[in-house]
């Protein structure tokens, strides 16, 4: 099993169980900063245009942020890499050895949207794994809730979302929760419950790594 404080947990060859990446972290989420999070409290806070270099998450858990394009952000987890656009929905998850590709089937909605919209939404996408055949997964997005989160000499409006990933037949694939800040694309909380055993991964923010902004 790989896990990743901003992706899902995942069960090699099959499915992946937590929040960014099978379908969905921890998406960290849309750049929605200028319609729905303000810039952080203070000069010198992190934005998504000075992205941290790295998270560190208590148990040792790492996430190095290495690129923001076209509100696709690129990270790196372990052997973990993935794409997310608006910091919501995964566009490709690579392992050594192995890739997961979504194939969306409309627009991918960022937060302002999703509470324009009453603070729920779901889409459809044709998940691809290696060379195997395409399956069909849902990912729904839920706004929990709002609040500031004081980080060093910093405040971040921070979401609480909740994201779960369902399969063709209904079937839970992933479902967890998370507190995260789109003004700069940091997770400083992840629960995931592996519906396998209803066992839980959670990851708290320990620390962050100064770096020039990707």
């Amino acid at each position: 099993m790989i896990s990743s404080p901003l992706g899902l947990i995942w069960r090699r060859p099959v499915w992946c169980r937590s929040l960014w990446n099978c379908p969905g972290w921890m998406g960290a989420v849309g750049l929605a900063a200028t319609a729905l999070a303000a810039a952080p409290g203070f000069a010198g806070c992190f934005t998504t245009t000075d992205l941290p270099k790295r998270a560190i998450y208590e148990g040792g858990s790492t996430l190095d942020y290495i690129a923001v394009e076209d509100e696709v952000l690129t990270y790196q987890s372990g052997e973990v890499v993935s794409r997310m656009a608006s910091g919501l929905w995964p566009i490709d998850i690579k392992t050594p050895g192995f890739t997961v590709t979504y194939d969306w089937d409309g627009d991918l909605p960022d937060l302002a949207a999703i509470r324009d919209a009453g603070g729920s939404l779901s889409r459809n996408a044709m998940m691809k794994r290696g060379k195997g055949a395409s399956g069909k997964v849902s990912l729904a997005v839920e706004i929990l809730g709002q609040e500031d989160v004081v980080w060093e000499d910093c405040i971040y409006k921070a979401w609480r979302l909740r994201k779960v990933v369902t399969a063709a037949d209904g079937k839970t694939i992933s479902d967890g929760t998370m507190v995260f800040a789109p003004s700069a694309f940091i997770a400083f909380s992840t629960e995931a419950i592996d519906p396998a055993d209803g066992s839980s991964s959670l990851f708290r923010l320990k620390a962050l790594e100064q770096g020039e902004a990707p």
